[in-house]
C-alpha cells in the first residue's frame, strides 16, 4: 500500500526488545531483525490513530470508497467473489471482506455463525505514552508485588 514512510514518519523506531525486573533492571535485550526494507527500522511504535491516519489516507489516494456509519448485516459467496448487504439497504459486491471489527466481530459471525468467541487467555497488558529517551525499544517489566522506577 506504501504507507511505510507514513507510518516511521509519525512513529517511534525501534530496534530492540528489553526485559526489566519489576523493580527496573534489564534482564536481557534483544536486536529485533530487519524484516522490511533496508532503509527502514525493524519496527515502529505508533499510535493507532496515526497508523489509522496512513492506511486511510493510502487507501483514499488509490481510490478505494469508504463509508462511514454503517454495518454489515449480510454476507454472501456469488461467482464473482462476496456480496454483503450493509445497514443502509445496499448491496455490494466485494472480491474481499475483511472482518476487522473486533474481538466480538460481526463479521465473523455472519461468515462462520457457529464458531466460539474468543475466550479470554488470563492476560492483561498495561499501555503508557511517555517522552522517549535514548535508544527506540520496545520495554517489558514483569515481577509480583512492585512497580518499575
Amino acid at each position: 500500500m506504501g504507507v511505510a514512510d507514513a507510518v516511521v514518519a509519525a512513529g517511534v523506531p525501534i530496534s530492540s526488545v528489553e526485559f526489566h525486573t519489576a523493580d527496573g533492571a534489564e534482564v536481557a535485550s534483544v536486536p529485533m531483525p530487519a524484516v522490511a526494507r533496508e532503509d527502514l527500522p525493524p519496527a515502529v511504535g505508533v499510535t493507532r490513530r496515526a497508523f489509522y491516519s496512513a492506511l486511510y489516507d493510502a487507501a483514499v489516494a488509490a481510490g478505494a470508497k469508504i463509508s462511514h456509519e454503517k454495518t454489515v448485516e449480510a454476507i454472501a459467496d456469488v461467482e464473482t467473489g462476496v456480496e454483503a448487504r450493509l445497514s443502509d439497504g445496499r448491496i455490494t459486491r466485494y472480491d474481499l471482506v475483511v472482518g476487522a471489527d473486533g474481538w466480538a466481530s460481526a463479521v465473523r459471525r455472519l461468515r462462520f455463525p457457529n464458531a466460539e468467541l474468543p475466550q479470554y487467555a488470563g492476560q492483561c497488558v498495561w499501555r503508557g505514552r511517555v517522552p522517549r529517551r535514548g535508544k527506540g525499544s520496545l520495554r517489558g517489566y514483569a515481577g509480583a508485588g512492585r512497580t518499575p522506577r
